[in-house]
Order: C-alpha cells, then sequence, then structure tokens
C-alpha cells in the first residue's frame, strides 16, 4: 500500500489498541479481521498492540503487533465478561493509545467493530425476544447503548438497520464497511478431495459450508428441500463444519441422495471446489464469509435475503435470493441451477468477479480511510 510521506509521519506518532476477547486461532473470520487490521495499521506506520484474553501469541507478534495477554477469570457468565473488560481498562491505562479499537467486548472504544445481531438472531431462530438475563444480550446492549464509541461499524446493511432502530443510533454514527477474506491464503491449487469423503466425480454436489451453528445456518431447511430434489443427475448433499448430525438422522435416512457431514478443515477451499452449488439458507447470518469465499470460487449462491452478502451479488445472480423460506422457492432456485450447466458457469463467473472486489487488499483501503478520517485531524 502506498502512503505519502506526510500520511506516514502522522501514522508513526499513533499508538493504536485492538481489543478482542478470543484470538486463539485464525478460523473465526473476527480473528482473520483483527490480524488483516494490525497489518494495515503496521504498514501505516502506527505502533501496533493486542489485548486479548485467549490469543495465539505466534501468529499475532507475527504482525508486528505487541501482544498482552490479560488474565482470565476460570468460571462462565456475564462476571467473566466484565472482569476481562475491567482488565482490558488497566492495560489501556498503562497504554494510553490514541486510538482503540474494539470487536464487541468493550465499552468505551474510538471504533467499534460489531459482528453479531444477537437479539435479532434469537428472535428469527426461536420466534421469541432475547430472554433479560442472556449473557451475549446484557453485554452487547451494554456496548451498543452505551454510545461510548466514535463510530460503529457493521458488517451489514442488515445489520445497521437493526442496530440503528433497536438502540436508536444516529445514521451518522454507524459504518458499513462488508468483511474482507485474504485472497493469498487459496492461492495453492485445492485438492480434489471428492474421492476421499465418497463423493463420485461424475455427481452433482450442493453444500452448506459453514463454520459451525447449525440451528442458525438453518441446516434442517437445506436438508428438507436438497434431500427431495428431482434430478436425473446423482446429486450428492454436503454439509461441513462444527456440529452433529445427529439432529438429523431422519433426514439423511429419508433423502432420496446420499448425505455426508464433513467436519471444519484448514483448507476450506478443498470443500469450495468440489461444489457445484453453494447453499446458505441461514434464519439470519450477518454476513455469512462462507458464500464470499465460495463465490471466489466461482460458484453460485443460493441465500436468503436475510444473509448480508446477499446485498454484494450483482446482476443474474440476483435472481437467487430466497425472498423468503419457502421450500419451493429454494428448490425451484436449485433445480434452475442443476439442470443447467452453461447458468451455473456464467453466475459463478459473476459472482467470481464480484468477489474480488471485496478482498482484503481491497477492503483494506475503506478501512484506512476510515482510521485516516478519526486520526488525521486538521491543524
Amino acid at each position: 500500500m502506498q502512503l505519502t510521506p506526510t500520511f506516514l509521519g502522522i501514522f508513526n506518532l499513533m499508538r493504536v489498541a485492538i481489543v478482542q476477547k478470543d484470538l486463539k486461532h485464525l478460523r473465526s473470520g473476527v480473528s482473520r479481521l483483527v490480524r488483516a487490521q494490525i497489518e494495515l495499521l503496521v504498514s501505516m506506520g502506527a505502533e501496533a498492540h493486542i489485548v486479548s484474553e485467549k490469543v495465539n501469541r505466534e501468529v499475532f507478534e507475527n504482525t508486528g503487533a505487541k501482544v498482552h495477554k490479560t488474565f482470565r477469570w476460570p468460571f462462565k457468565g456475564v462476571y467473566r465478561r466484565r472482569f476481562f473488560r475491567s482488565r482490558v481498562q488497566q492495560k489501556l491505562q498503562r497504554l494510553k493509545p490514541d486510538m482503540v479499537i474494539g470487536h464487541g467486548d468493550i465499552v468505551e472504544q474510538t471504533v467499534c467493530f460489531m459482528h453479531n445481531c444477537v437479539h435479532l438472531e434469537h428472535e428469527l431462530t426461536k420466534d421469541l425476544p432475547l430472554p433479560s438475563d442472556d449473557e451475549m444480550g446484557i453485554m452487547h446492549s451494554e456496548v451498543v447503548s452505551s454510545k461510548a464509541f466514535d463510530v460503529l461499524v457493521c458488517n451489514s446493511e442488515l445489520m445497521k438497520r437493526d442496530l440503528v432502530s433497536r438502540f436508536s443510533l444516529e445514521d451518522k454514527q454507524v459504518e458499513v464497511i462488508y468483511p474482507s477474506f485474504d485472497e493469498t491464503g487459496f492461492q495453492n491449487e485445492p485438492e480434489d478431495i471428492r474421492k476421499a469423503v465418497g463423493i463420485s466425480q461424475k455427481a452433482l454436489v450442493i453444500g452448506l459450508i459453514t463454520s459451525g451453528g447449525f440451528e442458525k445456518r438453518n441446516v434442517r431447511f437445506f436438508l428438507d428441500v436438497s434431500a427431495q430434489l428431482d434430478v436425473t443427475q446423482d446429486l450428492h448433499i454436503v454439509v461441513a463444519g462444527n456440529g452433529s448430525p445427529e439432529n438429523y438422522r431422519e433426514l439423511i435416512a429419508k433423502s432420496k441422495h446420499p448425505v455426508s457431514f464433513l467436519p471444519s478443515i484448514d483448507r476450506v477451499e478443498n470443500y469450495y471446489s468440489m461444489l457445484d452449488v453453494f447453499v446458505l439458507p441461514a434464519h439470519i447470518e450477518e454476513f455469512g464469509m462462507s458464500a464470499l469465499e465460495a463465490m471466489y470460487f466461482s460458484k453460485p449462491v443460493v441465500l436468503h435475503k436475510q444473509v448480508g452478502a446477499s446485498e454484494i451479488l450483482e446482476g443474474d445472480s440476483r435472481e437467487f435470493i430466497l425472498p423468503e423460506l419457502k421450500e419451493s422457492l429454494m428448490s425451484e432456485m436449485l433445480m434452475r441451477l442443476l439442470n443447467d450447466e452453461s447458468l451455473r458457469k456464467s453466475v459463478g463467473a459473476l459472482n467470481h468477479q464480484t468477489a474480488k472486489k471485496y478482498t482484503s487488499s481491497e477492503q483494506a483501503k475503506k478501512q484506512k480511510a476510515l482510521f485516516e478520517s478519526l486520526l488525521v485531524k486538521e491543524p
């Protein structure tokens, strides 16, 4: 990234602290985002610090940041989260940073990156309001309702609408920056793993790939629809992520097509590469990094409108946004794609071009502009 000497000079004076409670590995989108932010800030000349309760020191110290690990309260509950906040405040008082970037764990910060709509998620998955004693709901409400930030960054318009309405935020306080993915992590040629997981090379494969949270991602609805599709070609159904197939045994047994539940893996590109269609009919997905990654691998995607990533779809690909979770609608969309190879290829090619607009290098420009607007003041 090219920075002007003046800009670099200003940021050489800046000390920035990024706070995130759990950075133990890079499988989560939040951990990858924190690493990208650190790398960006270091490249801008800032002195970067990480404050975390669980952190992979080797991974994050390699970014050039200084890592500060807090003591972890041994018992679960709201107090553990508030205990972390208090330890963070002690660290920040000593560090005296010019800017604090939070990821939903602290109240006072310069920039607050939110990653979940915990109230909306419960309402859509349970059809009930979130209980007032819910641990995540309490902490989430304290962070957002305090408005003790200069800017709150949402990862989709879906999230922005909910938080602005629910917590009476001013529009000018909130900015949408879509998540990015590190394209350099996908430079190696994906392995052909169909044989390894028992899938025929001739079969069409539709899949739901996620980090976990099978209820939120609506795996049951996905299986209900896909298991009964009438296609002439062999069809194989894949669900990949941290979750158990036990709750779906009855559906698997009734399926017209083979169903495979696969574990999370580091080289997730191997899963994307074997798909013909990616599906994410989640009750709610604040963004949905797996959808963006599947798009990068030139896959057509079928997404519920409550998936934030549906907002970035372009052209003909928007025809595959589910306006509601209705089985007949998703079945129709899947059949269109499964029966038309040229359509799959054209929509997949379009999705690849769209995804390239949201690589880490492209999205870093937006975060850079945000940080610059907050730190670079008129004399």
